[in-house]
């Protein structure tokens, strides 16, 4: 296994996300090399950056298959890494006139994948997040999918407490496993994703790629989006940057309300850059002990070091709760 330095690629036309689909789908992989430059590339031109405007030289340690498995998990995990990590160098280029060099093992960066099962990787004061509602859930365990009668599946991610109460009484069930597999068999996988949807609850039909890419969701939504979509909100005149800034996001305040996976993780990276983040979560929010980046604003906290606050807020009595 070598270190590899990757030059830039010339840009090559658009696709249309369909497009790439159907050529990927049709023309799978049969090598390990990928252009992570490129791939790094792709993901930033959104919003206007290439993978050089870091200051510094990009490089990458290691290759995909890193598991058995027909995806690049370490690739794309680099990938991500490396666009986040560069535009945060290119803020502070722009504010100190430093460059910076990165440098993105897939190895590790595969780790990411892993947080939330492993246990080990975040933790509090040394600690892993207990389990809490998700031990013994049955809609938390693997293999995920569950045969229906017509000999299909379904994905049940109904792991919160009232959305598990609820989809077992929607099933007439218990608890264990063979009881929900039981009682899933007993339908047809169309008619159960679209019963279960009218009561809020989510059994959602296995599709394959092409199947998939005939719903509204994808045609009239997915379809069009770019990767990447920066929203202005309101008008206002630029705000420059204040000088003597320690970190790339020094001065920049931001407001959440995010609370699993995404919004969390989105709100400790920007505290951990060094912005001053509030991220408010509800009173009566439920409370699941899962790893700090993937779950509940309040759980975040010990890994967004000092710059995140998480007070518990009702939008609907504007009265603070803590």
């Amino acid at each position: 296994m070598t270190t590899a330095r990757l030059n830039p690629v010339d840009e090559k036309p658009a696709e249309t996300l369909t497009e790439t689909l159907q050529s990927k789908l049709s023309n799978p992989a049969t090598a390990w090399d990928f252009d992570l430059y490129g791939g790094v590339n792709e993901v930033l031109k959104d919003v206007g950056m290439t993978a050089t405007d870091n200051g510094g030289e990009l490089t990458f340690y290691g290759q995909d298959p890193i598991v058995p498995s027909p995806f690049r998990y370490g690739t794309s995990a680099a990938i991500g890494l490396a666009a986040k990590t560069v535009a945060a160098a290119a803020i502070w280029k722009d504010r100190s006139g430093e460059g910076q060099d990165v440098h993105v093992d897939l190895r590790k960066a595969f780790r990411r994948f892993c947080g939330f099962y492993e246990g080990v990787w975040e933790t509090v004061n040394g600690r892993p997040p207990a389990p809490g509602f998700f031990e013994g859930n049955p809609f938390f365990t693997f293999p995920a999918f569950h045969e229906t009668r017509d000999g299909r599946h379904v994905m049940a991610l109904n792991f919160y407490p009232k959305l598990n109460r609820r989809t077992l009484n929607f099933l007439r069930c218990s608890q264990s496993p063979e009881s929900i597999n039981n009682a899933i068999l007993q339908w047809r996988a169309d008619d159960l994703e679209t019963a279960a949807a009218e009561q809020g609850l989510v059994l959602a039909k296995v599709r394959s790629n092409e199947e998939f890419r005939r719903e509204l969701q994808y045609t009239e939504v997915l379809s069009k989006m770019p990767l990447i979509t920066v929203e202005k909100i309101a008008d206002s005149e630029p705000i420059p940057f204040k000088t003597g800034a320690k970190m790339p996001l020094d001065g920049i305040r931001a407001l959440g309300m995010g609370h699993v996976i995404a919004g969390a993780g989105i709100g400790r990276d920007l505290a951990f850059y060094g912005a001053d983040v509030l991220n408010i979560s509800r009173p009566n929010l439920t409370s699941v002990c899962a790893p700090p980046s993937w779950t509940h604003p309040r759980k975040i906290a010990p890994s967004s070091i000092s710059y995140s606050k998480m007070p518990t807020f009702s939008l609907r009595t504007n009265a603070p709760a803590s």
